[in-house]
């Protein structure tokens, strides 16, 4: 049978992270030129699944019927720094059940995919929220609540995003018990860091429809101080925000479980060449830039 390939986006998240997973909202947006790529073939024709891989082609499987893994090759190709907190993992699950579904001959079934995704998901990171799937199933902009359905965010046009790798990276599940032993001891601190959260993610949601630049880079801002009090910021995070800052973004946040990984900043469009041009002369890795929109149009296929 010829190869089946299948694709799905990366998301960066604007505000929410750790507190979507105890019901509060969360904005995500799909990251700029962050795709995923997977291929399955006949096995020997390529690399025999291992790994997550492996782990996902087994739900996959049990889950949907279809070839057994030990019967498939696999080869991924990604623009997304795995464990940077860019949701590469959904990604991954997203991709690779298209492509299972191409290979058995399925109707797309969303609802379907988005189960085994999330059972891949489970697998990866203990307790997710389901937020990293949505934006690897649709490819949008989406303002989350576990256990509702997600609604379109709007993106005004002329906003650039902008995705520095700090090159250090903890377990998401190791930092969602982290958070988790915070909550626990001080729940009252916890829901008044929440109820900022909310503002800020009506805040952000506002800014990303008007393409009111300050407003949205002042946002990111207290949403990194928030994540900060929480303490799963660090200090190789915060030099990346303020490099970030100081080579002409509006602002700077960690996204996704922190303790490393990535750190995103909005800007104008017009001015990213100039920005990541900046920081890579200060010695920064620049894992990603481009316009923000309300749909990445390599995802949600």
């Amino acid at each position: 049978m010829a190869r089946t390939v299948g694709r799905a986006t990366g998301k960066a998240i604007l505000a929410g992270e750790h507190f979507v997973v105890h019901g509060m909202p969360a904005l995500a947006v799909p990251v700029p030129g962050g795709v995923l790529e997977a291929e399955l073939d006949e096995a020997g024709a390529g690399p025999a699944p291992a790994g997550h891989v492996r782990a996902c082609l087994d739900v996959l499987h049990r889950q949907c019927g279809g070839p057994a893994p030990d019967t498939l090759a696999v080869q991924v190709r990604s623009s997304l720094p795995p464990g940077a907190g860019l949701g590469s993992s959904a990604a991954l699950a997203v991709a690779l059940g298209r492509a299972w579904a191409a290979r058995t001959g399925r109707p797309r079934n969303d609802d379907e995919l988005r189960r085994a995704s999330l059972a891949c998901e489970r697998i990866a990171h203990g307790n997710p929220s389901g937020i990293d799937t949505e934006v690897a199933l649709t490819g949008r902009a989406l303002r989350f609540v576990r256990g509702a359905p997600p609604r379109n965010v709007a993106v005004a046009p002329g906003l650039g995003l902008i995705v520095v790798d700090t090159g250090t990276a903890r377990s998401t599940r190791g930092m969602v018990e982290e958070v988790e032993r915070r909550r626990t001891e001080d729940p009252a601190a916890f829901e008044r860091r929440g109820t900022q959260v909310r503002e800020l993610v009506e805040a952000i949601e506002g800014a990303l429809a008007t393409g009111d630049l300050p407003t949205l880079g002042a946002a990111f801002d207290a949403t990194q101080r928030v994540l900060a009090d929480l303490g799963v910021s660090t200090p190789e995070i915060d030099r990346a925000a303020a490099a970030l800052r100081r080579a002409g973004a509006a602002g700077a946040k960690l996204t996704g479980k922190g303790g490393g990984g990535a750190v995103i900043a909005p800007c104008r469009a017009a001015d990213l060449d100039a920005i990541t041009g900046r920081l890579q002369a200060a010695g920064w890795r620049v894992a990603l830039a481009g316009a923000l929109t309300a749909a990445e149009r390599e995802g949600g296929r």
